[in-house]
């Protein structure tokens, strides 16, 4: 079979494994799943993005608990998607079982963390929804993974067992079949990836149109998940690489010698500055006011003190 085709036969049995996943798993009780569509159901009300308020929630438990510190991206897509979708059995379908014993190896009783539901309603098809949506995304995860493989190793045999390893990973098949934000900034980051593999790998300067695509993926994930922000410095190093040996380097000792001397950055630095201006002003603009808004409502950018 020629490489396309095995790489598609890859992403349609993650896709049936994950259905499987996804049917056989009760709503609610993937990682977090609860409070996931907790925030979503929150949006769907109405509410508007939460406001933590650590006191006031150990009174009164909501129904997003953490998760309502995470940034917004995942929640406002699945919010979208499921808006048409009517769940008024919401408050009876998502009841935390008190006396869950779940992470207890061989426990008899009170495995679930929700009370198990009597019969599918609104909010399981809202869920199974998001659960499909969390699938695609990964299937496109998958994609961006062997373009990457394929980037970085130039043999198609490389990029096809790099597919694999992420299609059929037991724990990621569980992740990405469950409603969990995880899953669009897996697809984001290995975004950035694949597009900070080219700015380096690619001969000449970078354009303009490539560095700000790099930004928005970086900007997209910042505001899905803060693990978003770990290709930030990724990034900044690549460009400073690119700007320093404009002709691809022979071997790392020649790159290292290019990082150490003091000309070289004086003469790199104006070309380093408008492709970090290029980059990273897309990214926060995309993402810039979500931690403008945890420093006003907060008093800290991440948000993460009220978790």
């Amino acid at each position: 079979m020629k490489a396309r085709p095995l790489l598609w036969l890859l992403i349609a049995g993650h896709l049936a494994l994950g259905l499987l996943y996804a049917r056989a798993t009760p709503i609610f009780e993937a990682s977090d799943e609860g409070h996931h569509v907790g925030v979503i159901q929150w949006l769907r009300e109405g509410h508007g993005l939460p406001v933590q308020d650590p006191t006031r929630d150990r009174e009164h438990p909501t129904i997003y608990a953490q998760e309502g510190s995470q940034p917004p991206l995942y929640y406002w897509l699945g919010w979208a998607l499921t808006a048409p979708i009517p769940a008024s059995d919401f408050e009876q379908a998502h009841v935390p079982n008190p006396m869950s014993r779940v992470g207890v190896p061989n426990t008899t009783h009170n495995p679930n963390l929700y009370r198990p539901q009597a019969a599918p309603g609104g909010t399981w098809t809202v869920t199974m929804a998001l659960r499909l949506f969390s699938l695609l995304l990964s299937c496109g995860t998958i994609w961006l993974g062997h373009r990457l493989a394929r980037q970085l190793s130039g043999r198609e045999e490389v990029a096809l067992l790099a597919a694999a390893f992420m299609a059929f990973n037991p724990m990621t098949l569980f992740i990405n079949a469950s409603a969990n934000n995880d899953n669009l900034v897996m697809l984001l980051n290995t975004g950035a990836l694949v597009s900070i593999a080219a700015l380096w790998l690619t001969e000449g300067r970078p354009r303009a149109r490539s560095l700000m695509g790099l930004g928005l993926w970086l900007g997209l994930a910042a505001l899905t998940k803060l693990n978003g922000l770990v290709l930030w410095p990724v990034a900044a190093l690549a460009l400073g690489g690119r700007a320093l040996t404009p002709e691809r380097p022979a071997n790392w000792r020649e790159l290292l010698r290019a990082w150490l001397s003091p000309a070289r950055w004086r003469s790199a630095a104006p070309l380093l500055a408008r492709d970090l201006a290029l980059t990273f002003a897309p990214a926060l603009v995309v993402s810039g006011w979500w931690f403008a808004r945890n420093l006003i409502l907060y008093g800290e950018l991440t948000g993460t003190a009220t978790m």
